[in-house]
């Protein structure tokens, strides 16, 4: 199998293609983690060893000389679902930083986030948060899960291409009423609101059928400079 880091590499590609403003289709992110699904048998063993020991390499020892600072000032945050890989996480991370930018935060949502039996819970919190911000601030007429992607938008993001912004009180707000209901809880420090959002699902997600993640990403996606949807599962794909 070709070492996971040779596909921590390719993650970090599409971050800078969406720096860059590229359009995302499918393609890298959807083999991140990924097995070969060729037998063992038929394997190239030498094959693979010398591609998986290049992409160490490069990865390892060539990396921001391979990256030119493509992610320079650009604050990145990382919010996974249930499911999703620490490990890539925590290489994304690394990738990140290795390319001139910077994770501002890393944020964990919690199962009754996407659980279909607390949207009751979601939907009224969504709404008293709604109450407290500035008018405008989210949208009156999205869905419940809009309405907290948009709430999260807020909290953790911002619409600017480069830097890190503080995160008030707003961000304070929001977080701390995300947390105490066991929705979303802050996986590290967080230094601020990122351009740049990295949404990192688990195993078994399939998000263009699911209309609870839609909802997320299409709320967050009005408070962000841009948005990535990554997976670590076989089956994962990238928006």
């Amino acid at each position: 199998m070709i070492s996971f880091r040779y596909h921590v590499t390719s993650l970090v590609a599409v971050l800078l293609a969406l720096a860059a403003g590229v359009a995302l289709g499918g393609g890298p992110l959807s083999e991140v983690g990924r097995d070969d699904p060729t037998p063992a048998a038929a394997q190239d063993t030498g094959a693979a060893q010398r591609a998986s020991a290049f992409a160490d390499a490069i990865a390892g020892q060539g990396a921001a000389r391979m990256y030119g600072d493509g992610l320079e000032d650009a604050a990145v945050a990382i919010v996974s679902f249930p499911g999703a890989s620490d490990a890539t996480r925590n290489a994304l991370t690394e990738q990140v930083e290795a390319a001139g930018g910077q994770v501002s935060a890393t944020y964990a949502v919690q199962p009754a986030l996407v659980d279909t039996a607390e949207k009751t819970l979601v939907d009224t919190l969504g709404s008293q948060l709604m109450t407290q911000l500035p008018e405008g601030s989210v949208s009156a007429d999205g869905s419940t899960y809009e309405r907290v992607g948009e709430l999260l938008g807020v909290a953790v993001a911002t619409t600017e291409p480069t830097g890190s912004k503080p995160l008030g009180d707003q961000s304070a707000t929001i977080l701390s009423s995300l947390e105490g209901a066991d929705l979303l809880t802050a996986t590290g420090k967080a230094t601020g609101r990122a351009s740049y959002v990295v949404l990192l699902l688990g195993e078994d997600s399939d998000a263009e059928a699911d209309p609870i993640f839609t909802g997320l990403m299409t709320g967050l996606t009005t408070h962000a400079a841009g948005v990535v949807v990554a997976a670590d599962e076989p089956d994962g794909r990238l928006g």
